[in-house]
């Protein structure tokens, strides 16, 4: 005993127990309070004096271990937060700040929190600090640490406030410029579990100084749940951005998988009051993912403003919407295929892509709608008719930001008044020049062709149209485009023609090249001219009766002309309407700049039955007149130098000619109105108002 009295454990013992023997002082630590049978067992195990110096090893390790948690916890730890600051600084390059009281916990879970903890924004930053903490804590697992792995119960940040910034030479204030390691390992951080991340009433603010734009995300709220790195993980989160609330929600397979681009799941839910959106599929960092995808919401103008930052055009359209389909990026592709796209009640699908590997992104995409209705997307113009071709320059350089391939076919396409029906159009876009070739489309019971080219490949931009429509209503198409109601037949139209400039004004007076028109088989309501003809001697008195009533109508077999058009000026010789004893021709110019008309009119009565093919010259009683003036305010005048030379010989009274003028043209004349030779009604500039539906 004399051996082990010296030991300094047993004289803590004998201190504490006095003289008793070795079995009761074991019994004690082990807490056996009868030893009886089992003493014998303990004295074969602990009996030796190796044994017994080995117990005492290890109780002496628990104890100091004991002692020197104790000592750490009495340690005053604010004295720690000086040097933990300077660490921090240095490593970051930025100023760290901890001006709270620092709090620690040992055992189970060894952790630490503190208050109000900062860190400064880089210099010239517009914010003071790029963090700053509310609250503070951190907790893990001291087991754990043992094994070189970090068990964290707690992560918890309360009010803390994000300054995220970009200056005007696009570096960001959260680039630290900190060293790569290059030791660490995948298994290393294979390691890692989080079992309760937790972030309470976060602001986040985003200041782009190349812009000067302010974004800002308030009263965020995160939550992250991990075992560990290569096992799943759920997140949540939930915000107000620009005052409209949303929550994010989701989950990723292996966040080692994700970190080391190795293909992993992920799903991801966002919902709030403008857009719900779900996604679900394999995410190789951003070079290779594919998925499924719904997005969906009940106004996409409110999404465009809120989102964009910028106002919507004012019109009917863009409300409700949804879009399902496939997305995958690859080799610096992303696309979108078998996609369903529902917006304002029309249905579409579409598939496409963008490759961004070249200098500009290329796009390349099939559509097809059920209906569209221009008018839905259009803003409305307020400027009045008067007001001439703009000056405002425009500009192309769009058009080289891109090239793109692009096929779209439309059910039914509404765009004003004009109903287009099978639509097929393809746009090419190439170096600038965007091409629009429209393969087929059904226009009020006829067929359309065309192209239209913009060329912005120059230093001045330069454009191209041609249209070719054939056997077309023209009944339907001028009460379309005109509100003209009374002419009718079936029509064709070409136009062939170039121009250039950086303004309507200068492109439609560099306008060059050709168009013409012509109808056959038609009929001009509220005039009879077969009737006029074969009671020539009562038109010439003033009784045409029933010949230019509102029932009454000619028909026409042939009419048309061509235009060639230079410098903004439409030039025609050879306009001509054919009708059993009825021949119009005309000629004159159109200048598109200005937007006036000067044509000499001549209508004829002439002595055959023969209309379509017949002679343009046939001979008859002449009635001529000019049409000149701006499109707005037209005015009419006889010509009566060459009216009295085809009369000279036939009328000596003037007042069957008003009559006649009136029947020709289309007027609303009657045997009522001839009783007053004063009535506006018999003169030729109120007799043509008639003949557009006036």
């Amino acid at each position: 005993m004399a051996e082990e009295s010296t030991h300094w454990f047993d004289q803590i013992v004998d201190s504490q127990f006095g003289a008793i023997d070795a079995d009761r002082r074991l019994g004690f630590f082990f807490k056996r309070d009868n030893i009886g049978a089992n003493s014998h067992f303990f004295r074969l195990i602990v009996g030796g004096s190796a044994m017994r110096k080995l117990l005492y090893f290890f109780l002496g390790i628990i104890i100091l271990v004991g002692i020197a948690a104790g000592a750490f916890l009495l340690i005053p730890l604010d004295s720690l937060r000086g040097p933990a600051e300077q660490a921090m600084s240095r490593e970051l390059g930025r100023g760290v700040h901890i001006t709270g009281s620092l709090h620690a916990s040992l055992y189970p879970v060894i952790g630490v929190s503190t208050s109000d903890v900062s860190i400064d924004n880089v210099p010239g930053g517009q914010a003071k600090e790029l963090l700053h903490v509310g609250t503070l804590a951190i907790g893990a697992k001291l087991m754990p640490l043992l094994s070189h792995e970090l068990d964290i119960t707690e992560l918890t940040l309360e009010s803390p406030a994000i300054h995220l910034e970009v200056d005007a030479k696009g570096n960001p204030n959260w680039d630290f410029n900190l060293p790569k390691s290059e030791n660490a390992s995948s298994s290393a951080t294979a390691k890692l579990s989080i079992a309760g991340l937790k972030i309470t009433n976060g602001d986040v603010t985003y200041f782009d100084a190349r812009k000067g734009t302010t974004k800002d995300l308030s009263q965020a709220n995160v939550s992250l749940s991990m075992a560990s790195l290569d096992q799943a993980a759920q997140f949540a989160i939930d915000a107000v951005y620009d005052s409209n609330k949303f929550s994010v929600s989701g989950s990723v397979d292996s966040p080692n998988s994700y970190l080391a681009k190795a293909p992993t799941q992920v799903t991801l839910d966002l919902k709030s009051d403008l857009i719900t959106l779900h996604f679900g599929g394999s995410v190789t960092g951003v070079s290779d993912n594919s998925g499924s995808f719904t997005v969906s919401g009940p106004s996409l103008r409110q999404l465009i403003i809120k989102g964009a930052g910028t106002a919507a055009p004012v019109n009917a359209g863009l409300g409700a919407f949804s879009v399902t389909g496939a997305v995958s990026t690859r080799d610096q592709v992303y696309a979108v295929s078998g996609a369903k796209i529902s917006l304002d009640g029309m249905n579409a699908t579409a598939d496409l892509s963008v490759d961004t590997k070249a200098t500009v992104p290329a796009l390349k995409a099939n559509m097809s709608l059920d209906h569209l209705d221009l008018a839905n997307y259009m803003v409305a113009k307020t400027s009045t008719p008067n007001a001439g071709w703009s000056t405002e320059p425009i500009s192309l350089t769009g058009l080289k930001l891109a090239n793109a391939d692009i096929g779209i076919a439309v059910g039914r396409l509404t765009v004003g008044t004009f109903v287009i029906s099978q639509s097929q159009m393809h746009l090419g876009l190439s170096g600038g020049v965007l091409t629009a070739d429209l393969a087929h489309a059904g226009l009020f019971n006829g067929a359309v062709t065309g192209r239209v080219v913009a060329d912005a490949s120059g230093a001045v931009s330069r454009y191209a149209v041609k249209l070719d429509m054939n056997s077309v209503a023209i009944k339907s198409l001028l009460d379309a485009a005109m509100k003209v109601e009374r002419i009718s037949g079936t029509g064709a139209l070409t136009v062939d023609v170039t121009g250039a400039g950086a303004s309507q004004q200068a492109i439609v007076n560099s306008l060059g090249g050709a168009a013409s028109v012509s109808a056959k088989d038609g009929a001009i309501q509220g005039v009879d001219l077969a009737a006029v003809s074969r009671t020539i001697q009562n038109a010439l008195s003033g009784a045409l009766g029933a010949a230019t009533s509102q029932g009454a109508s000619t028909d026409f077999a042939e009419a048309g002309g061509t235009f060639k058009i230079a410098n903004g000026v439409m030039q025609n010789q050879d306009f001509h309407l054919l009708n059993p004893f009825v021949r119009v021709t005309s000629n004159g110019e159109i200048d598109l700049g200005p937007r006036t008309i000067d044509f000499h009119v001549a209508a004829k009565l002439v002595a055959t039955g023969q209309g379509q093919g017949g002679a343009k010259d046939a001979t008859g009683i002449s009635v001529p007149f000019d049409v000149s003036g701006p499109w707005t305010k037209l005015s009419y005048k006889p010509d009566m130098k060459a009216l009295g030379s085809s009369l000279v010989n036939q009328v000596t009274t003037g007042g069957g000619l008003s009559g006649l003028l009136g029947g020709v043209l289309g007027g609303n004349s009657s045997a009522k109105s001839s009783s007053s030779s004063n009535s506006s009604d018999n003169k030729p500039g109120f007799s043509l108002g008639g003949l557009f539906g006036h």
